[in-house]
């Protein structure tokens, strides 16, 4: 045990002799060795934010922790190197010219920062924790990049609407169509289906709202945000001319996140929609290739179709019942197997799959003496469809 004492004693002792000086050269040294970005950066440690720390309640004392920020500050330029080999990031840090170390008290979020501002980069880390490496610098400045206001290029700017030549549009496809959402493909940020609206053709023409998820906030359940629309003539055929135009006002800003989501949607590679009738239903697809995934959105118009009980008895006719509400279908209990027998105008309810989703429907029960089984006389009386 005696070495091992010795050991960290002789780590104390250095640690505390070191000066605010070298921290200061060494802080110097990092950044002016990185050449990634193409810039030269003056770095300033902020001492008074160090001074300033609640010392009494920290298991070092001021001088001791010096050795500490000496190892948390020589590493900052490989950190700045790595950001570097990100576009965007890249872009931002190009500008910069003042590196400002600022040591923190409190910990908050990921323990270190990266405050971007104009031609400034602030690390504000919390020195209580552990020692930092290149890796917290990285992602510290991926995510101070994220928010930070790009140079003006007008390759990133929204597009604006072009004149196309979509084809000549048919009324043979006019009515509004409901979201189908079994036809909904997988989502992605660029993608949302389940925001889909009705879709309404008029004189052979339509235009979409285009959704993406809400990239301005953290919260996983923030709305998605408008990008933009799709416009389109229906031809005869079936056959869609689509023209995709991103406008929406939250893709006008120059942050990084933003732009990255404006360049995804300028390389959707393939966009196609298709009218179709399916077995007399009226089906549309909208089929979309996005980066490293694909999404599809449909509409449909169904028409009454038979359907057959999940249970034996006599089929139910989808559409001829009364439809009823989610919250009245709730009330009713489900149909009970080891049931022995039910009272005459009790009712149950069973569910059944469609191929454009799933219905429950309630049935009551005619029998004078009460329904016995599942093959005693049950009459459907409402139904709830959920697609």
């Amino acid at each position: 045990m005696k070495p091992l004492l010795v050991i960290v004693a002789m780590s104390t002792v250095a640690h505390a002799q070191v000066s605010r000086h070298e921290v200061e050269a060494a802080l110097s040294k990092s950044v002016a060795d990185s050449h990634a970005c193409g810039g030269h950066y003056r770095a300033t440690y902020d001492w008074k934010s160090y001074d300033e720390l609640d010392w009494a309640h920290h298991d070092k004392s001021k001088a001791e922790q010096l050795g500490y920020e000496l190892s948390n500050v020589e590493i900052i330029g490989s950190g700045l190197d790595d950001a570097c080999d990100d576009r965007d990031c890249k872009a931002v840090l190009a500008n910069v010219d003042t590196i400002i170390y600022r040591a923190s008290g409190t910990e908050a979020g990921h323990g270190l920062e990266a405050q971007i501002s104009g031609h400034t980069v602030t690390f504000v880390n919390y020195v209580f924790g552990s020692t930092r490496d290149g890796t917290d610098y990285y992602q510290a400045l991926k995510r101070g990049c994220a928010t930070a206001t790009l140079p003006d290029a007008p390759a990133d700017k929204p597009s604006a609407a072009k004149p196309k030549d979509l084809g000549k549009p048919s009324t043979k496809w006019d009515a509004t169509y409901p979201p189908d959402r079994i036809l909904a493909g997988v989502g992605t940020e660029l993608c949302r289906p389940l925001s889909a609206t009705a879709l309404k053709v008029s004189h052979g023409k339509f235009s979409v709202p285009w959704y993406a998820s809400d990239w301005t906030t953290e919260n996983d359940d923030a709305k998605p945000v408008l990008v933009g629309h799709i416009d389109g003539v229906v031809h005869a055929d079936g056959t869609a001319g689509l023209a995709m135009i991103w406008d929406g006002r939250p893709l006008a800003a120059r942050d990084v996140r933003t732009v990255r989501i404006k360049r995804a949607l300028d390389s959707i590679k393939k966009a196609s929609m298709t009218f179709k009738i399916e077995d007399k239903d009226k089906v549309v697809k909208l089929e979309l290739e996005v980066p490293d995934n694909y999404c599809e959105i449909g509409w449909s118009i169904r028409v009454p179709h038979p359907i057959k009980r999940d249970r034996d008895g006599d089929p139910v006719i989808y559409g001829e019942g009364e439809k009823w509400s989610k919250a009245k279908m709730d009330k009713i209990d489900d149909y009970e197997y080891n049931k022995d027998s039910w009272d005459h105008g009790s009712i149950r309810k069973s569910r059944g799959t469609m191929s454009y989703g799933e219905i429950t429907t309630a049935y009551r029960c005619d029998n004078r003496d009460g329904c016995k089984d599942k093959n005693s006389g049950w009459t459907a009386v409402g139904y709830y469809l959920q697609r």
